[in-house]
């Protein structure tokens, strides 16, 4: 898997997002600098995510029930 660039968001859980369009890979790290790997997750999702006001609520809503997952290592000092 190649490095997923991620950005900064404004939310009082999640620190950081990425996606890989080739590979539908989103990457979600939280704040205690857990990170979780969604799999096959569509383009329009990501986008979605990131356009949405409450970007929380539609990761709830919208991702986190939806889609395969793997939890990622735990940052050290985060």
């Amino acid at each position: 898997m190649k490095e997923i660039c991620l950005k900064t968001v404004d939310s009082d859980h999640i620190h950081s997002i990425g996606y890989d369009s080739e590979e539908q890979i989103m990457i979600i790290e939280l704040h205690n600098g857990t990170s979780f790997r969604y799999n096959m997750v569509p383009e329009h999702i990501f986008q979605e995510l990131m356009n949405d006001i409450s970007l929380e609520s539609y990761f709830i809503k919208n991702v986190k029930y939806e889609y395969d997952l793997e939890k990622l290592a735990v940052m050290e000092n985060f």
